[in-house]
């Protein structure tokens, strides 16, 4: 694409496309981007949404006290639960109107305006009164100040525009997601194929289709376009079963306690029941988080921070797999004293004066954080049982991760442990993981919400072990340590001695006389 030249009138770009001119005297109608920059984030690629190819004419007033709304709340959904690629193909049906320029038709003015996302890589604990719009869903509004946005499924948008556009019997926006048909993953997509490959459509450009056997040229404004965001596109929706995740959801239950000294506290997550001493801060709370009745793990959490400083767990021999299918959840009792103890899910929320965000992160937090993903103190990967993994789904669990250190040298190294501890410890291994802090804060409206973490660090301790594992990690046992930099580059994980670490964070954290396992996890 390039900018309009100056003498663009006498190059015959009228015959095929919009121009500037059309726009001239068209009072009642504004350019309206079909893929919009506020979905762009790399400079260059939010200047390639300013080209006319992209814009439809839409009624003065739409986009900004209409359309652009659902884009921001569009936004921060995919921000927020997509973990992969998002993809969108945003378009138009048209009314028979035109707008005129010298006696001629030149743009057709569109009736509705439509949009939708296909993301199949997207977070499964997320509440349930957004789930259920993953993988796919779509959106449309009346082309006029006054209207609303209708949100619908992919075959309820697909149905709508059979209604209002000349489409043939095959029509679809993203092969496979709105036919109401079920795919077990392939080969393929398990290797996030790309959406050529995967959500080939041919009505969608780009799918190895010319755009101009689908756009006439008479219109001069696109009937789509098809948007890459962050995330893997889907082919079909998954099965959701409230009635599962209800289930796994009874009974869940934390609780803001005292000390973590007594076996309903928690204290079997700890090493000889004692937990890290040293942290000093009036904003500091005890979290024994509770699932089914049972104490699973341990949480020291700064109310003022909305992080958690440590999550205390034992590891239980695991293959690894991370991803269960609950919302997240908050904790009452941080609110309240009085509150149920139960850990709850958000979608439960309803109560405007519980003041829950007073006291901790809640998911609105991480709507706008491009450069950080919600990531778990005590990992899902580093429990076996369905129960356990389903108690990290807390957000006093999680503080903001950088994605290139999560997904990056961080999973590296709980991977790395989980195997050494599955392999060589034959006891029960105690872990403690927990955080540096920056000063950087997660703004939201304004007001510093939660400290970004400026390192996490972590450090286990297993006194029975095998004697006659390898050296290379024979002397990482009883105990050994690790911290890295919660950064996008140069966030290598370092292993050290559990003395080493806690040097380390004496230099960067107000403690007093730290000592992270009861008498050094000596034998």
């Amino acid at each position: 694409m390039q900018p309009f030249p100056q003498d663009y009138i006498h190059m015959n770009f009228d015959d095929m496309q919009a121009t500037l001119d059309d726009y001239n005297n068209a009072i009642m109608y504004e350019r309206g981007a079909l893929n919009p920059e506020v979905h762009q984030h790399d400079h260059d690629d939010k200047s390639a949404t300013y080209t006319l190819t992209n814009v439809v004419p839409v009624v003065s007033g739409f986009v900004s006290t209409v359309w652009r709304k659902q884009e921001d709340a569009l936004r921060k959904r995919l921000n927020n639960y997509c973990l992969g690629k998002a993809y969108i193909v945003t378009g138009v049906t048209t009314s028979g109107k035109y707008i005129n320029w010298r006696n001629m038709k030149r743009v057709a003015v569109p009736s509705y305006l439509w949009s939708a996302y296909c993301c199949m890589d997207y977070d499964h604990s997320i509440p349930y009164s957004e789930r259920y719009m993953f993988p796919a869903f779509a959106h449309y509004a009346l082309n006029s100040k006054s209207s609303e946005v209708v949100e619908v499924s992919i075959q309820q948008l697909k149905e709508f525009l059979k209604k209002k556009m000349f489409v043939d019997s095959n029509f679809q926006i993203f092969a496979g997601a709105d036919n109401g048909k079920q795919f077990a993953p392939s080969a393929d997509q398990k290797k996030q194929s790309s959406l050529r490959d995967r959500c080939c459509d041919r009505l969608v450009p780009g799918c190895s289709v010319v755009v101009k056997d689908v756009i006439k040229p008479k219109r001069r404004n696109p009937f789509f376009m098809i948007i890459p965001t962050s995330g893997m596109c889907a082919l079909a929706f998954l099965a959701f079963v409230s009635l599962v995740s209800c289930a796994l959801l009874q009974g869940v239950q934390a609780r803001v306690v005292e000390e973590f000294s007594h076996t309903d506290s928690c204290k079997d997550s700890l090493y000889m029941g004692t937990p890290p001493r040293g942290f000093i801060s009036s904003s500091l709370r005890k979290i024994c988080q509770r699932y089914g009745n049972t104490p699973r793990y341990v949480t020291l959490y700064d109310a003022s921070k909305h992080i958690p400083v440590y999550s205390g767990y034992t590891f239980k021999k695991s293959d690894g797999e991370m991803r269960v299918d609950v919302p997240w959840m908050f904790e009452p009792q941080l609110a309240s004293p009085k509150s149920s103890s139960n850990m709850e899910p958000f979608l439960t929320t309803l109560n405007p004066h519980m003041n829950i965000d007073d006291t901790q992160a809640v998911l609105e937090d991480y709507a706008n954080t491009v450069q950080y993903e919600r990531g778990q103190l005590n990992p899902a990967v580093h429990q076996a049982d369905q129960l356990d993994k389903v108690a990290t789904y807390t957000l006093t669990n999680v503080v903001p991760q950088s994605k290139e250190f999560k997904t990056g040298s961080w999973a590296k190294y709980l991977d790395l442990i989980r195997r050494r501890l599955n392999n060589y410890c034959q006891g029960t291994a105690y872990v403690v993981t927990g955080v540096t802090t920056s000063g950087h804060t997660i703004h939201r409206k304004n007001v510093d919400r939660i400290t970004v973490p400026e390192y996490l660090w972590s450090a286990y301790c297993c006194t029975k072990f095998d004697q006659n594992a390898p050296y290379f990690e024979r002397y990482k046992f009883p105990t050994f340590a690790a911290y890295g930099l919660n950064n996008r580059a140069n966030n290598h994980v370092v292993e050290v001695s559990l003395q080493n670490l806690e040097a380390f964070i004496k230099e960067r954290m107000e403690v007093d006389n730290l000592q992270i396992f009861y008498d050094n996890c000596m034998i």
